[in-house]
């Protein structure tokens, strides 16, 4: 009998310890898990911080990109435009003009130039006055009605503009 007692209570002792250690770990692993998870909550709210930050970033360069994309497409079309006039000026041809626009009649216009100065300086340059070349695309195209868009004032109401031509 007392051995049977005995190892009864060997049992019981054991099933206590195991129980208590069980809870004590039960515990320890319920802290431990807590303060990972905050840890991590924390890790995670810096993180969206920083990747909001760095969204930020991408959408004023980006925004810094197209402008300066516009601006050397700017660039790119009034080189072109200055080669193409001073091309016309070098070669001489009687019409077309040295200029894109005139300025209104007997004025200047708003870069400050006299009508019929060239957009393009240059001595060899040829200058011809708008109207010249208006009146000169109108009877070489036979009629006054079917003058030459290219060569019409741009302050004329019926004004032809690049973007009309392309879209001819």
């Amino acid at each position: 009998i007392l051995r049977s007692l005995l190892s009864q209570w060997r049992i019981e002792t054991a099933e206590r310890r195991l129980e208590a250690q069980k809870q004590k770990y039960e515990a320890k692993l319920g802290r431990v898990t807590r303060e990972l998870i905050g840890r991590y909550e924390a890790e995670l709210r810096r993180m969206a911080a920083d990747l909001g930050h760095a969204r930020d970033l991408v959408r004023g360069e980006q925004r810094r990109r197209r402008q300066m994309e516009e601006e050397f497409r700017q660039a790119i079309l009034k080189g072109i435009t200055a080669m193409n006039v001073g091309a016309i000026g070098l070669f001489g041809d009687q019409r077309a003009p040295t200029q894109v626009a005139a300025a209104p009649a007997g004025g200047d216009d708003d870069s400050g130039r006299r009508r019929g100065q060239s957009l393009v300086d240059g001595s060899q340059q040829k200058t011809t006055r708008m109207s010249t070349a208006h009146n000169g695309a109108t009877a070489h195209n036979g009629a006054v009605g079917r003058e030459n868009p290219m060569m019409r004032d741009s302050r004329d109401p019926d004004v032809t503009t690049y973007d009309e031509r392309v879209s001819l």
